[in-house]
């Protein structure tokens, strides 16, 4: 029974953080007049977004009726540009309260606005063993790209900080570059 539990926990948690994914990459939801990438902005879907298991989240759904989640990045997960009035994290947690009836969700929003994935992983460092967290949701790219920071130092710490919460059982969902229409007028 608790195996079937954690199976169906698994599959469901995997859902909600693909939509948790898709909501933190849109500017608002039901967006009207999306512009069409351009050919050098175009990617495989393979290359974006992948399923994977949550499996230390699962875990504590099996033995525990909690669940804290830290949403931790840039201006969206900080709340500027928010749909719906909210920030992302504040819809997320929405979206898991209905998704895991009868599961406690807490959501501890860590955004800053304008940060490079360099000076999140510091700070994911010293508030992770005060949060405590199942899951962190880590948005990055988007400042790091227009600050330039070289793509091989990019990937060396996203690599070496996802390493460090998988040895704290930490789950980890990297969110990606937020789709801006306005700026697709601009540059597209």
């Amino acid at each position: 029974m608790a195996q079937n539990y954690a199976g169906a926990a698994k599959a469901r948690l995997t859902r909600v953080a693909v939509l948790g994914i898709l909501l933190a990459s849109s500017t608002t939801l039901g967006a009207q007049n999306i512009l069409p990438l351009s050919p050098q902005c175009e990617a495989p879907a393979s290359d974006i977004a992948t399923q994977a298991s949550l499996p230390h989240l699962a875990t504590a759904l099996q033995f525990r009726k909690s669940l804290r989640v830290m949403a931790i990045g840039s201006s969206s997960t900080f709340g500027l540009g928010a749909s719906l009035g909210k920030s992302y994290p504040a819809q997320l947690a929405e979206m898991l309260e209905k998704s895991l009836k009868g599961v406690n969700i807490e959501v501890v929003n860590r955004g800053i606005s304008g940060e490079v994935a360099k000076t999140t992983a510091e700070r994911l460092r010293l508030e992770i063993p005060g949060i405590s967290p199942d899951l962190v949701l880590w948005q990055l790219g988007t400042n790091d790209a227009l600050a330039r920071v070289p793509v091989v130092e990019f990937e060396a710490t996203v690599r070496e900080t996802i390493d460090w919460l998988k040895q704290r059982n930490i789950d980890v969902v990297l969110i990606g570059l937020r789709y801006t229409p306005n700026l697709a007028k601009k540059h597209g």
